[in-house]
């Protein structure tokens, strides 16, 4: 058979006493069957009689005596079944293939056999049969064949084989994996990996900007086990360092299971900076210079965020450092040289006294009081309240704004008689409202033997482990029949603090299902999307949320009603309105075929909108030239497959991150779609061709190039990117007319200086036309005061679209 398909035929017997009915596809009494190509499908071998011996087997392929040989095609869906009420007196082996002398090779599949009531049947080996893996035609990717012996030691093929070879088989033996061992291939029972031990191998990570993958070593009492025969790892790169990152050890071959591993990287150090400069002093007052990203210190050892400090003494000599600040990736450098600076003496009838505010340790929603204590006052005074040296308020006394938060608070005092003015001290960064208390543990809501839910509590978070939080609720990729402990906090808001942590729920996970798991399906979701999951995937319906979370090692898709699909592994949750929540990430491929990796906790509204987590970005990897860009903020996908980044609504800027590392900030939003070309990965149109060289000097690999709003910017016509009008990234636009097309081209590029070391460009193209016509179209290329293009060197590209002859121009970075 080297194509078409055999189907929907049925070998069947209703005889009264020891009867038989073998091969409802294919049925070979003495001789040779050989399969190359097509499908052998749907078929059933069935036997009916309620009480005398039979036996029903190969629904698909049946060779009593002989040899089948395989090296394509697919065999699946076939079905050996039994309707008899005697279960003592039948046997129905195998639903898939069914022979004694079986070669394979190629990329032949035999899955999804079945025999109703008993196990999963593919291919079966009776006592003494074996496989033979073909060497004329050798097993490739693609193949993929069920297994179950009928011998105790369950070895399949008996020699000939390499390690490699054990991933083109799988058990139909619910409990059992396929392993290698001396050139055999063999049906084992399955070790949970879950109790391996896991190490981070190599030196700790430090943050260098760049992405970073650990690499683990692993385990089982006491023997390590090897990289992609006995376990995968799933890791996704990350670049910041934060208190924990998780990781996913997945066992395969003889391993079976999960085990969720964290890791981090830690944040560098920075060198030391200058002495400070002095900016001004009073006899009681010192303000340095300011330098964005440090802070200041009068002792080197507290340390405040603004550079001024006030109740000092007149007539006397201070040190005062800086440092570099602590971010989140890095840690503060060390205190730089000191700077002396004596403070003024104090003059005659000048404003004496100590300022002071009530509370060194506001929070926002405090009441702050200030006070002049001692000194020559004989007048009125005058409060003036600061917030990172900004003026905040005026009076006696004031209230601490959420605008305040991080911020550190000063009181100015003046006199309407004595001259000049007394400062405080500045108090510590303002904080969030006191954390309420701690909640009561969280309450179960459902368990599965790879999933927890628990009872939601609305602005909670929910954990694990008590160190990563997470909006929902759903915790999947669990191990079965294992104690795991959850705990929930009241979550943090933008003017108060998270809770501590709440008392630990225990909750041991369900023992794993049964053989017989399913086929899987597909099932129609809150709000119109479909979901195809494989067998042995959770869906649980609680109220209106869905929760689906597929098998160990397994992903499922879901499709929405534009046909944008999602595929995930971990488990997802769909809200009653069609919001798809993404505990574990996703992959998300637009109609374009535009690719979207999207982080944990990501969620996706019914409109497309995806909402990323706090710092976070997703992966946007475009269809047609394969740039990839790495996204913040927010997006959506729209019909079409065009995504329109969508940070404006938050007041936040959009970052694309190219592959040479240049970043383009988009202040106003803009649009992706299937493809790209912008600075810094460009890819000229196909038929392209170079018109000149714009030459300066090197742009270098981190240049940030900034596009702010401005009348001049410009949509590049029929591009594969778009942006606002009031942002640029590059020009694909220029004369359109249809008829005639232009016998020649030519261009030239004009650089206006702006300062600053910044360019504007603006291309002239003149296009040539029979009978000697020429019309020139000019091209500004964000030709306005607010925008710019870095010095550097740029290529400038023109395009003749077939059709509607379309001119197109549009320049990149080198």
């Amino acid at each position: 058979m080297n194509y078409g398909e055999i189907s929907g035929n049925t070998a069947r017997s209703d005889a009264s006493y020891y009867s038989s009915s073998y091969g409802g596809g294919v049925y070979v009494n003495n001789g040779t069957f050989t399969m190359h190509g097509g499908e052998i499908s749907g078929n059933t071998a069935s036997s009916s009689y309620s009480y005398r011996y039979y036996s029903s087997s190969g629904g698909g392929v049946h060779v009593e005596n002989g040899t089948f040989t395989m090296h394509g095609g697919e065999i699946s869906g076939n079905t050996a079944r039994s309707d008899a009420t005697d279960s003592d007196r039948h046997s129905s082996p195998v639903g898939g293939v069914c022979a004694s002398m079986i070669t394979l090779g190629g990329t032949a599949v035999i899955s999804g056999n079945t025999i109703p009531g008993s196990m999963p049947g593919n291919v079966y080996l009776p006592d003494g049969g074996y496989i033979t893996l073909s060497s004329a035609v050798p097993p490739e990717e693609g193949m993929s064949v069920g297994v179950s012996t009928a011998a105790s030691d369950g070895i399949f093929v008996n020699s000939g084989a390499s390690a490699g070879d054990a991933r083109y088989f799988f058990s139909d033996i619910g409990g059992y994996g396929v392993a290698f061992s001396s050139g055999q291939l063999v049906l084992i029972v399955l070790t949970d990996i879950s109790t391996a031990t896991v190490t981070q191998s190599g030196a700790p990570l430090v943050y260098t900007g760049l992405e970073q993958t650990p690499a683990f070593t692993v385990a089982y009492d006491g023997a390590a086990l090897v990289e992609d025969t006995d376990y995968q790892v799933t890791v996704t790169p990350q670049i910041n360092a934060r208190i924990m990152y998780n990781a996913r050890i997945t066992g395969i071959g003889k391993y079976t299971g999960t085990k969720t591993v964290y890791w981090m990287i830690f944040k560098s150090n920075q060198p030391a900076p200058s002495a400070p400069a002095l900016s001004s002093k009073t006899h009681n007052s010192v303000t340095l210079e300011a330098e964005a990203g440090h802070e200041y210190s009068l002792d080197g050892t507290n340390w405040q965020n603004i550079p001024v400090f006030g109740d000092l003494d007149s007539n006397t000599l201070y040190y005062f450092y800086q440092r570099i600040a602590e971010t989140a990736n890095t840690e503060a450098s060390e205190a730089s040289e000191p700077l002396q600076v004596t403070t003024d003496a104090l003059q005659s009838n000048t404003l004496t006294g100590t300022a002071a505010i009530g509370n060194m340790s506001p929070r926002i929603g405090d009441l702050l009081y200030g006070s002049l204590t001692g000194g020559n006052n004989t007048g009125a005074l005058y409060y003036e309240w600061k917030a990172a040296d900004v003026y905040a308020g005026s009076g006696e006394t004031y209230t601490v704004k959420t605008a305040d938060y991080g911020k550190e608070i000063t009181l100015v005092i003046t006199s309407d008689v004595q001259a000049g003015e007394v400062t405080s001290q500045a108090t510590a960064a303002v904080l969030k409202k006191a954390a309420p208390a701690a909640p009561p543990a969280p309450a179960l809501q459902a368990v599965t033997y790879n999933s927890v839910t628990l009872e939601a509590e609305a602005g909670h978070e929910y954990s694990i482990d008590g160190i990563n939080w997470r909006n929902s609720r759903v915790f999947g990729g669990l191990a079965p029949n294992t104690l795991y402990y959850f705990y929930q906090r009241i979550a943090e808001t933008t003017d108060t603090e998270a809770s501590a942590t709440s008392p630990a729920l225990g909750v041991t996970t369900d023992a794993a299902p049964g053989t017989d798991p399913g086929t899987g399906g597909t099932e129609t979701l809150p709000g119109g999307s479909e979901v195809k999951y494989p067998a042995g995937t959770v869906l649980d319906d609680q109220n209106g949320t869905v929760t689906i979370i597929p098998p160990h090692g397994e992903t499922a898709i879901v499709t929405t009603t534009d046909g944008t699909t999602i595929e995930f592994s971990g488990g997802i949750s769909v809200e009653p309105d069609g919001t798809i929540e993404l505990p574990w990430g996703a992959i998300v491929t637009t109609t374009s075929g535009t690719e979207i990796q999207l982080p944990e906790e990501s969620v996706i509204d019914p409109d497309g909108t995806i909402t990323l987590p706090d710092d976070e970005t997703a992966i946007v990897t475009t269809s047609d030239y394969g740039v990839e860009v790495e996204i913040s903020g927010g997006m959506k996908v729209e019909p079409g497959g065009v995504i329109t980044l969508s940070p404006a609504a938050s007041g936040e800027a959009a970052t694309i991150t190219t592959g040479n590392g240049t970043k383009i900030i988009l202040s106003g939003g803009g649009k992706i779609e299937c493809g790209s070309a912008f600075p810094g990965s460009a890819q000229p149109p196909a038929g392209s061709q170079r018109l000149f060289i714009l030459a300066g000097p090197d742009l270098p690999d981190d240049v940030e190039i900034a596009y702010d709003n401005g009348a001049g910017g410009i949509i590049p016509g029929g591009s594969a990117i778009r942006i606002n009008p009031d942002d640029s990234i590059s020009i694909l636009t220029g004369s359109m007319w249809t008829g005639a097309a232009p016998d020649d081209a030519s261009s030239s590029i004009s650089v206006y200086e702006l300062g600053g070391n910044k360019n504007a460009l603006t291309v002239s193209v003149t296009e040539i036309f029979p009978g000697g016509s020429t019309i020139e179209t000019i091209v500004p290329i964000n030709d306005n005061e607010a925008g710019y293009y870095n010095v550097g060197q740029y290529i400038v590209y023109a395009d003749v679209e077939d059709g509607d002859r379309i001119r197109r121009c549009f320049i990149a970075t080198r």
